[in-house]
């Protein structure tokens, strides 16, 4: 029997087998933190610093650092996920630029992944969500695997990802996820975002739960049309600054 996931707004998506559903108290936890990062002046004045061009934030650069070839992987790529505090070595860069099986490879897993398939609709990618997932891990893994040696090297790839199809992967890291469990530490197998499966659904139920999507839109219009600011066209790549603003202030707090 096929398990499914649950988006925020009552619809169901197909997991691959072996991914457990998430349990209601998970899914509530990350709401409800969410919310807290998408709403109030703390959250305006947070993207705010991290939007302004003349900061040090990444802002719009993660997605506007060009060629950005859809279906490989280049230079400018690695940039920008260096913009995001991610470094990565000589080694690294040959495998993902040069050319070769490897850098085919990675071709060939973007190939299998609709760049305009959003996670809020999994349903629609070829061979429908539970395919789609299990491609996106593939990706993912994929990306993990090159990177061996590098600390986090699972919050590098998930930012390759990102980076690469910012419509359909979140920005994950240590810190979000630890946010996104109300402070638990991250252990692996525990049900709680630090893992891949586990993350994904969180981040398609976020993304379709009415109140954060509505947030979000009062969040762009607040900073594009009160402060003038360039934001990121993608509500995910928006969510996901607002994500980690937040940690930043509760971990400071």
């Amino acid at each position: 029997m096929t398990d499914h996931g649950r988006y925020g707004d009552d619809r169901t998506f197909a997991l691959p087998d072996g991914w457990a559903p998430l349990r209601d108290e998970v899914l509530a936890t990350a709401t409800d933190q969410t919310l807290a990062a998408v709403t109030g002046t703390k959250a305006v004045e947070s993207l705010v610093r991290y939007y302004d061009r003349n900061g040090s934030y990444a802002g719009t650069l993660f997605l506007d650092a060009q060629p950005n070839d859809p279906n490989a992987v280049e230079a400018s790529d690695l940039y920008a996920v260096t913009t995001l505090s991610i470094k990565l070595d000589a080694r690294q860069g040959r495998l993902l630029l040069d050319e070769g099986d490897v850098r085919e490879q990675v071709k060939r897993h973007l190939r299998n992944l609709d760049p305009c398939l959003p996670i809020t609709d999994l349903t629609h990618g070829e061979g429908g969500s539970a395919e789609t997932l299990a491609r996106m891990y593939e990706l993912h893994g994929q990306f993990r695997s090159l990177l061996a040696g590098a600390s986090n090297r699972w919050v590098t790839a998930a930012k390759l990802c990102a980076r690469k199809r910012p419509r359909l992967f979140p920005v994950r890291d240590n810190l979000v996820c630890e946010y996104l469990g109300a402070g638990r530490s991250l252990k692996s197998g525990d049900g709680w975002p630090g893992d891949f499966s586990i993350d994904i659904q969180v981040y398609g139920h976020l993304m379709t739960n009415p109140k954060i999507v509505a947030a979000l839109s009062w969040l762009r219009e607040e900073l594009t049309a009160t402060y003038g600011l360039r934001v990121d066209v993608e509500d995910l790549r928006l969510l996901d600054s607002a994500l980690w603003m937040a940690a930043r202030r509760h971990l400071r707090s």
